[in-house]
């Protein structure tokens, strides 16, 4: 895990495995059909747009590590518990359990501390 944004810590692992964006892309192409282009890394890397947790779990899939490896990713779990908890969004379809809601918690302060 890293506490890096995500065009730092997709730009290290890109340089670990000695791929080039565009390779990530064709990687990406080939194992979720039809999604991710050099295009789209390239904003990414470039901190034009935000990843969706969706394309973290993406990334993350064909890079074969956990999606939580990325902070942004971390941040964007802690903040959909926190507002399940208060009843701010959607239900999800089975509440998180209370021991990952303080897991959750306590990775927010950290966050925001």
């Amino acid at each position: 895990m890293t506490n890096k944004p995500f065009h730092d810590a997709l730009s290290e692992l890109l340089i670990e495995r000695d791929w080039s964006q565009r390779e990530l892309a064709r990687r990406t192409n080939k194992e979720i059909a039809d999604w991710g282009s050099s295009a789209v890394f390239s904003q990414y890397m470039k901190r034009a747009d935000p990843p969706s947790m969706q394309a973290m779990e993406n990334v993350a899939k064909v890079l074969r590590i956990d999606p939580r490896h990325f902070i942004e990713y971390r941040i964007d779990l802690a903040r959909e518990a926190l507002n399940w908890r208060a009843g701010w969004s959607r239900m999800p379809p089975r509440p998180p359990s209370q021991r990952s809601l303080e897991r959750l918690e306590k990775l927010a302060r950290r966050v925001t501390d």
